[in-house]
């Protein structure tokens, strides 16, 4: 049996990475399942920019789009290594982080970052320090200083 049979034979569940074959670079994590309703995360929006958004299907259309192919089962090792692969939603409690108490970080940056969404250590966890860095125009060494403020 071939890998790409072994995929395709591969049972429909929870943390499964799906390929958009009509969008080569779409990876998507199947973050939620019922009788009903597949939820997805993606890891570009609607709009075709970079970022993590979400797809709902009906149960039916999905798994349609699985037996045509649309929706391929991958492994994350076929993944190249420079395309940001949809994470599953970690099951812990969020702490919120106090921005203003990290050294060097005041309050535009801490408004910034949580007007993006980003006001939770789980929320830092699932962000790319590059598009911290990019998007919010803030230094290295601030970042690693809200990394650190985190992780104690």
């Amino acid at each position: 049996m071939s890998v790409n049979d072994k995929l395709a034979a591969k049972q429909i569940e929870e943390g499964n990475l799906y390929k958009d074959a009509r969008r080569g670079t779409v990876y998507c994590r199947l973050i939620y399942l019922t009788t009903q309703v597949a939820v997805l995360k993606t890891n570009q929006s609607s709009n075709r920019q970079a970022g993590d958004s979400h797809r709902f299907e009906d149960r039916e259309q999905f798994n349609r789009m699985v037996q045509a192919g649309r929706l391929s089962p991958v492994e994350e090792d076929d993944i190249p290594a420079d395309v940001k692969v949809p994470l599953m939603p970690v099951e812990q409690k969020a702490e919120t982080i106090e921005f203003e108490e990290v050294d060097g970080v005041g309050s535009r940056t801490a408004e910034a970052l949580n007007d993006a969404g980003i006001s939770t250590d789980i929320d830092l966890q699932q962000t790319d320090d590059e598009e911290i860095i990019e998007c919010y125009g803030m230094s290295e060494r601030k970042l690693e200083n809200i990394r650190e403020y985190v992780n104690d």
